[in-house]
Parts: C-alpha cells; structure tokens; sequence
C-alpha cells in the first residue's frame, strides 16, 4: 500500500503503533533529554530518536503492507 492510498483503519492503527511507541519510551527519553543532555560523552544521544522516525517513516511501505498477526512469542522475554 502506497501511505496516500491509506484508508482510516491504517491510519488509526498507525497513529496507535505511534502513541504506544511514545508511551513506552517517554520515560527513558525524558531520562536521556535530562540526565545525558550535558554528559560529553552522551551529548549525542537526543539525536537517536529522530534518526530511528526518519529510519521508520522510510520503511512505512514495507511496513504497513505486513499482515499483523497475533503471537504469544511476545511472552518470552517476560
């Protein structure tokens, strides 16, 4: 699916996809934004999150032609 062909049901599952990544890293972002904004050897750091959007927002065709299917592979880690 080309991103202008996307109809509500992508769009609401992107925007979902979305507010859950920000939910999950929020705290260790707001973590690196005031504890590694001054650290001279983690000054780089506030520029990861951008970079790995942009890296997303390319690859936004690939990913919203995948099937999403449910997996208890999920718990492993737990």
């Amino acid at each position: 699916k080309e991103l202008a062909k996307m109809g509500p049901a992508g769009w609401t599952k992107l925007a979902l996809y979305g507010f859950l990544l920000v939910g999950v890293y929020f705290s260790a972002f707001s973590w690196l934004v005031i504890h590694d904004w001054e650290r001279e050897a983690y000054s780089y750091g506030w520029l990861i999150p951008p970079l790995v959007t942009f890296l997303i927002w390319k690859k936004i065709p690939v990913l919203m032609s995948l099937v999403s299917q449910p997996s208890w592979m999920g718990l492993i880690p737990m």
